[in-house]
């Protein structure tokens, strides 16, 4: 039997249910109505083609097949909710190689201390820096610094100060983020 995502939000809600001890409070918690939680039970149990639980307008109790799904659906939950926590957490503290061009003047007089501070506040990122004055091939950057005209249609760029160059009145000094292969990327030129 295939797990579709629906069947995921439907073994949750059970779940719920039974921590709750009501449809009502499970509904609550889940912030879905009461209607809703009962639905998604009764599909559960049509589709399982089993009772799970006893219910009462008093009391609500498991079935020997409601109580066997119960364990395995808090199994996989608590690893899920672990998962999610640790990629949480992972996401606060990043981790990796950053790629970053630019010209040599920028990155002595800019781009040199703030990296500096990026990387006192980044420990497990490492930064490779690559000064050039040259064309360069963006491929396996993530980020450049670089002249450019301002809006190209297939990078993502943002104007970050002002150039002294009054030849182009849309002419900006640009920092693109770019993920080499992705949708639309396209090095910028400088």
């Amino acid at each position: 039997m295939a797990v579709s995502a629906d069947d995921l939000v439907t073994l949750a809600t059970f779940a719920r249910i039974v921590e709750c001890g009501s449809l009502t409070g499970a509904a609550r918690a889940l912030g879905v109505s009461k209607s809703t939680a009962s639905a998604r039970l009764a599909s559960l149990e049509r589709r399982l083609q089993i009772r799970l639980l006893r219910r009462t307008t008093r009391r609500m109790s498991l079935t020997g097949e409601g109580e066997r799904l119960y364990r395995e659906c808090a199994r996989f939950l608590s690893v899920a909710d672990a998962a999610l926590s640790d990629v949480a957490v992972a996401s606060a503290f990043p981790e990796g190689l950053l790629r970053v061009t630019a010209p040599v003047g920028v990155g002595r007089c800019q781009l040199g201390p703030a990296l500096g501070v990026f990387s006192a506040r980044c420990p497990g990122v490492t930064v490779e820096l690559i000064l050039s004055d040259r064309v360069v091939d963006f491929v396996g950057c993530e980020c450049s610094r670089r002249m450019s005209e301002a809006g190209g249609s297939c990078s993502t760029s943002r104007p970050i100060s002002p150039t002294a160059r009054k030849s182009s009145s849309r002419s900006s000094t640009s920092m693109s983020s770019t993920r080499p292969g992705g949708p639309g990327w396209v090095p910028l030129s400088s």
